[in-house]
């Protein structure tokens, strides 16, 4: 009969992490229309309470980790947004 291995692994966290701040009243959107690779804006289903200096994070399309990416927001025009740098990923609404 083999042995049984127990095997624990513990993660410590010490410190803190502070946030500084307005919370923007809209935490999480959808594209609502394709942003293409190259694309320096995007269209969202709402961008309430977002500010120019924002930066965002776009979540990958196809499920590939490796496209998320994270921008800048340099302007808001209603639910358009223009930031930098331009995406590297097409994304999906």
């Amino acid at each position: 009969m083999d042995p049984i291995i127990s095997v624990n692994k513990y993660l410590v966290v010490t410190g803190t992490l502070n946030l500084y701040g307005i919370i923007p009243s809209v935490v999480s959107t959808r594209l609502t229309a394709i942003a293409a690779q190259g694309a320096t804006t995007l269209t969202v289903a709402s961008a309430s309470g977002w500010v120019v200096g924002n930066t965002i994070g776009i979540a990958p399309s196809f499920g590939k980790s490796t496209e998320f990416e994270s921008v800048t927001i340099t302007a808001i025009s209603g639910n358009t947004i223009t930031f930098t740098p331009a995406l590297s990923y097409t994304h999906y609404g």
